[in-house]
């Protein structure tokens, strides 16, 4: 945009609102990345299905993280073009049917046009042989095979999605032997299981399927029933398939305490749960390498000695610093994108400590510390 050329910056460098394509740097050194990607790797070489539980206050990264390793394009680099696994960035279900939730979510984002395409190209997957070790379930297997071996795109493209959210008369399926809808929490984990397990079959197209749930916290307004829902049918999920990993993105807050973790899982499912990642900064200088990141992304042109401009350096240590309690990097996309807009109101030529000094009490996320 125009208005921020005179800073020698093409947008605003500090976007506030979370984007499909979130900066592919801030997690860079911060240690979680590696982490993250040994647990992709493993969970890509091994035959077992386990889950992560991702937790720190709000603004650390934990969305960012999400997408950033849902992204292809991340995950192609991370396997070196090997195959990588079938990701899906998910909602942690809030209604009264949490299961019908998360299969509904899943069946959303689902394109199985595409993923037949997939399947195809790779000459040693035989669709057959993948069905027939999917699952013990007649009904489920069915389902997978008319899906994968029988049906036109056309059909895929409407009819299937329309069947498995409950929608379909069944007068277009009933050809191919299916005879009734998905109905029950145990016949959608059934139709998950098989699933899971035909696409990672000899680890050939998949070698895992990922689910990656954001604002899990929301499981402590749940009820003891919907917890115990919860846990089974996800204990069900991972005894009954061998390539299936689970992140759960945890926020701390005062409705939502960490240590009371263990009180939302039974035990089950709690030898699940092999890994706990705490997103944690305490380290300022990576909250200001950070910073100078945003802005070289944006930069116009990169002959400008000062990495900081149109900040100074005292300004970004001050607001760092005066962050305190808030510090977190949706606090600094906050305070630097403030910044830049009241200067751009005032026609400042640089944002330096003076100026810092007469606008900061203004600034709403320096105002509550």
């Amino acid at each position: 945009m125009e208005i921020f050329e005179k800073y020698n910056l093409k947008n605003n460098p500090f976007v506030i609102t979370q984007t499909s394509t979130p900066n592919e740097f801030w997690i860079e050194g911060l240690g979680m990345d590696k982490c993250i990607e040994n647990i992709l790797k493993r969970s890509a070489w091994l035959n077992i299905s386990n889950i992560v539980l991702n937790y720190g206050e709000y603004g650390n990264g934990k969305s960012y993280a999400a997408k950033h390793y849902c992204s292809e394009k991340v995950l192609k680099s991370l396997f070196d073009n090997k195959p990588i696994p079938y990701t899906l960035n998910l909602k942690f279900p809030s209604n009264d049917e949490p299961i019908k939730e998360i299969f509904q979510q899943i069946v959303d984002n689902l394109d199985f046009v595409e993923v037949k395409k997939v399947l195809t190209k790779c000459g040693d997957f035989n669709i057959e042989k993948a069905v027939s070790h999917c699952s013990d379930n007649p009904f489920v297997k069915n389902i997978i095979s008319v899906i994968f071996s029988q049906m036109d795109d056309e059909l895929l493209k409407n009819d299937v999605k329309l069947y498995l959210y409950g929608n379909n008369d069944l007068k277009k399926l009933s050809p191919f032997g299916i005879q009734r809808n998905l109905s029950f929490d145990n016949d959608y984990i059934a139709f998950l299981v098989a699933f899971i397990n035909f696409l990672t079959y000899k680890k050939l197209v998949y070698p895992c399927v990922v689910f990656w749930f954001d604002d899990a916290d929301s499981i402590s307004t749940f009820s003891m029933f919907k917890i115990r829902l919860f846990n089974a049918a996800i204990c069900s999920l991972m005894e009954n398939t061998s390539n299936s990993l689970i992140f759960m993105n945890f926020t701390e807050s005062i409705i939502f305490n960490w240590k009371d973790i263990n009180s939302y899982f039974q035990k089950s499912l709690e030898s699940y749960i092999r890994n706990k990642i705490q997103f944690a900064i305490t380290d300022k200088n990576k909250f200001k390498l950070y910073v100078t990141k945003c802005i070289s992304k944006e930069r116009i042109h990169n002959n400008i000695d000062d990495n900081f401009y149109p900040y100074t350096e005292e300004v970004i240590d001050n607001v760092i610093n005066d962050l305190g309690d808030y510090l977190s990097f949706r606090s600094c996309n906050l305070a630097f994108s403030d910044l830049l807009e009241s200067a751009i109101e005032t026609n400042e030529s640089i944002i330096d400590i003076n100026y810092y000094h007469r606008v900061k009490d203004n600034i709403w996320v320096l105002s509550l510390k």
